[in-house]
């Protein structure tokens, strides 16, 4: 939950600098090359600043992200049930956990799908002429990534569960 917490914090940093990119002021206050330097802050200038993406690749990106972020809130809603089944399985609750188990496979393809939307959509600004933010383009994929691996994970542990609980 605290690394899901920390990649949700991560991409909601990623899409608030995105729109600050968009909407930089066109004057900043200067700081002396001392103060820089005792603070261990980097100054961007109007003249040094440049947006994270294009519009046009913004809407792209935030598009995946955003349907990844459903994905994992839909999940967060479905997987505490779906934990308090699996300890207390009985032969009653098979169908339930059942239920649970493809409920979540849903959610993993659909995790999946956005992960190669997001490699695609990686792999088509890298060969483009387009300059980005590297770093936010990390920290987009990052959390596609860990959505995508945290919900494959326990579906595949709804599998096995499922499995051990028909077996007894």
């Amino acid at each position: 939950m605290k690394k899901r917490i920390t990649s949700s914090l991560l991409i909601a940093t990623c899409l608030l600098s995105i729109t600050a990119c968009e909407h930089a002021p066109d004057s900043s206050s200067s700081v002396s090359s001392t103060e820089k330097d005792t603070q261990n802050i980097v100054e961007i200038t109007p003249d040094k600043f440049q947006p994270a993406f294009s519009k046009e690749t913004v809407i792209k990106l935030n598009g995946i992200v955003s349907r990844q972020l459903t994905v994992i809130d839909e999940y967060d809603a479905v997987i505490g049930k779906a934990r308090k089944v699996m300890q207390s399985s009985t032969d009653s609750q098979q169908a339930q956990l059942s239920q649970y188990s493809d409920i979540i496979d849903a959610l993993s393809q659909r995790a999946k799908i956005n992960l190669e939307d997001m490699t695609a959509a990686k792999k088509e600004l890298i060969a483009s002429d387009e300059t980005y933010n590297e770093a936010t383009l990390a920290g987009m994929m990052t959390f596609v990534i860990n959505v995508d691996k945290e919900i494959s994970t326990q579906s595949d542990l709804l599998h096995s569960s499922t499995k051990s609980v028909a077996n007894m």
